[in-house]
């Protein structure tokens, strides 16, 4: 049966939240955590079993996350109890930036993002990295955490990052319940895009999501992909920074199965 459109974004409001936080930071941080999502949407199934990392600290890998959801929940409870704010607000800082391997399937990426989401972490982030010899006036922030999957190949500063929140899991004939307003790409196959079914090369995704974001004032992008593919970090990737160039604001995954 057909989802509406009102059970679509519900089922994504409950399941979406993200993350951010700091090794450095972990001694200061007060507030109530937020409640983790009762009902984790399925991830596609691992195909390989990739080292994770918290900033300099490795904590286990994608077959056995116990000690990255350990370290998460432990310095959320920190900065809870020590009041750690962002700036210039009274909300806790729980932000984490998660980048990964080009050729991580996006099944292990949804895998850590909601471990680092049950362990308290909220919003995660995808970064947009600059070279550091072309960071300018931007400075590392000592508080950054940063989650790695394998080994990114990126070195720089986080300039910045788009919001990455993991939507429920949907079958085929339920993908035209996908609301409207969204901008949709769909990824067939790793380094494939398309944009209302038309194939949109790499360097021509920026223009092009730049001109359907202008046309209407809900900036979020759908990422919408096979479930039982192979489609890799990469894509993800590539479509964050489009994303953010265009003026985009989050992205969802949106798993077809």
């Amino acid at each position: 049966m057909a989802t509406t459109l009102f059970s679509f974004e519900k089922r994504i409001a409950v399941i979406g939240f993200l993350f951010a936080v700091s090794l450095i930071g972990c001694e200061r941080g007060s507030g109530n955590p937020p409640t983790p999502p009762k009902k984790p949407t399925p991830a596609p199934t691992q195909s390989a079993n990739w080292k994770l990392s918290l900033n300099q600290e490795k904590l286990g890998t994608t077959s056995d996350t116990s000690a990255l959801s350990k370290m998460v929940s432990q310095v959320m409870k920190n900065r809870r109890e020590q009041r750690v704010a962002r700036p210039g607000t009274g909300q806790i800082e729980t932000t984490i930036y998660l980048d990964a391997e080009r050729a991580i399937g996006i099944g292990d990426v949804i895998k850590v993002v909601e471990v680092a989401k049950e362990a308290g972490a909220s919003p995660v982030l995808l970064p947009i990295i600059v070279d550091f010899d072309q960071a300018g006036d931007i400075k590392p922030n000592p508080l950054t955490l940063l989650l790695k999957i394998g080994e990114p190949e990126r070195k720089g500063v986080i300039k910045s990052g788009i919001e990455l929140i993991v939507g429920p899991a949907i079958s085929r004939s339920e993908s035209d319940t996908i609301p409207k307003q969204f901008v949709v790409v769909t990824i067939p196959k790793d380094g494939e895009y398309r944009l209302d079914q038309t194939v949109i090369p790499k360097e021509s995704l920026s223009n092009e999501l730049k001109s359907r974001l202008q046309t209407t004032q809900d900036k979020r992008i759908c990422f919408v992909f096979d479930a039982n593919g192979d489609v890799r970090y990469r894509s993800l990737s590539e479509v964050a920074q489009a994303a953010v160039d265009a003026g985009g604001s989050e992205i969802y995954l949106i798993a077809l199965n």
